[in-house]
């Protein structure tokens, strides 16, 4: 895929301040229910996490299309250090989602072409799934939202 599966607010510039500065607003403590728990969710929100900061400090542009993210998310990512995506990565590992879980037909579709092997199907699945990055980063890449 030409972008990545997981999400961590990455179109959310406010959850991102709260997050960077150990001081998040009190909706950001009530987590809805974790997808990823336990160990596996911490080692897979912080190998998301430093994905995110590499992308970001070799392509800002780029990472913004790889995950989805909003330009100002991707200048306050670029600021974290080792120790603040360990923090994060702890602190936060609930908020960790597949992208687009809300919307089961992609997964499906998805999941289904890869059983399959399926090389047609698992290109529709890519680009579907360009569109709806595509989709989410206009509004932000014109600056209508943060």
């Amino acid at each position: 895929m030409p972008f990545l599966l997981m999400d961590v607010h990455f179109r959310e510039s406010q959850w991102w301040r709260g997050a960077q500065t150990s001081r998040p607003p009190y909706r950001q403590l009530l987590a809805p229910d974790a997808v990823f728990k336990g160990k596996p969710a911490a080692e897979l929100m912080r190998e998301t996490l430093m994905l995110a900061c590499s992308t970001v400090a070799m392509d800002r542009r780029f990472a913004c299309l790889l995950f989805g993210m909003a330009p100002a998310v991707s200048r306050i990512i670029a600021d974290l250090g080792p120790q603040d995506v360990e923090r994060i990565a702890a602190r936060y590992r609930s908020q960790l989602r597949p992208r687009w879980q809300d919307f089961p037909a992609y997964w499906n579709n998805l999941l289904v072409a890869a059983r399959d092997g399926d090389e047609t199907a698992l290109e529709d699945s890519r680009i579907h799934g360009v569109l709806m990055i595509g989709g989410e980063l206009l509004p932000l890449l014109e600056g209508k939202a943060v």
